[in-house]
């Protein structure tokens, strides 16, 4: 019974030795001490990293290269061949200067403009023997209503005479003659336009249209730089129809 007792004491004495025994216990809590320190530090750099890495995976860049995509979209469509607002950033200014969107104006067609370019001419006494032609136009254009006409489809200003010129020795300035052409197609229009050579692509009712004949003409004559594909050119025939010239007050229809 002593025996036990006694080895029942030495049993708690070393429990508690273990228990209290320090001579290692510096180094440990050092290290328990540098644990606890770099943990949270360490923690709170991989939240910023973390961060920083979602904001670098985040999807602002597409989303607005998509609204610049959508608002350019929507501008093209809105305000297409409009006579007032020609800039993206139109819109924009007269939203922020508190006057909302600006109201669509559009451009007039070639045709209108033509249309109202030629009353001006007859306003003015440069109305065509024979009455005013109407668009699509049925009488004899002058010199001076050519000119605009080829002015108008987009043509060289400093072509103008020549372009008119020709016209008037191609067709008299009517822009519903036909005539045959040698190769089997149909010489039609102002500027007497092959339906198997310069017309190609056209109907004879299309090129009969003075601002569709001369928008093509333009095209084919290189603006007014080559005329050789024209035979009053090559033989030198719309020389005599040139500003000035009498024939100015109207014109014959070539024959062939």
């Amino acid at each position: 019974m002593a025996d036990e007792m006694q080895r029942q004491a030495r049993l708690r004495q070393k429990a508690w030795e273990d228990t209290h025994n320090t001579a290692d216990r510096p180094q440990v809590n050092r290290a328990r001490v540098a644990a606890a320190v770099n943990k949270p530090i360490f923690a709170a750099g991989e939240t910023v990293q973390n961060a920083s890495k979602k904001a670098a995976d985040s999807p602002v860049l597409p989303l607005l290269l998509m609204a610049a995509g959508g608002y350019l979209m929507w501008f093209a469509v809105k305000y297409w061949r409009d006579a007032d607002v020609h800039w993206p950033s139109d819109p924009v200014k007269s939203v922020l200067q508190g006057h909302g969107l600006p109201a669509r104006t559009p451009v007039p067609s070639v045709a209108a403009e033509l249309a109202a370019a030629i009353q001006t001419a007859q306003a003015a006494g440069g109305a065509p023997a024979g009455g005013a032609p109407a668009l699509p136009g049925t009488g004899e254009y002058t010199h001076s209503q050519l000119e605009t006409i080829w002015k108008l489809a987009g043509g060289n200003p400093a072509k103008a005479d020549l372009a008119a010129a020709i016209a008037q020795a191609e067709s008299g300035g009517q822009p519903k003659v036909t005539s045959p052409n040698p190769d089997g197609g149909t010489n039609v229009g102002l500027w007497q336009l092959d339906t198997k050579g310069k017309g190609t692509g056209h109907t004879v009712a299309q090129l009969q249209n003075p601002a569709t004949n001369a928008k093509v003409t333009v095209a084919a004559s290189s603006n007014g730089a080559d005329w050789s594909a024209w035979q009053t050119y090559a033989q030198g025939t719309y020389k005599q129809y040139l500003a000035g010239a009498p024939a100015d007050q109207g014109s014959t229809v070539p024959t062939g």
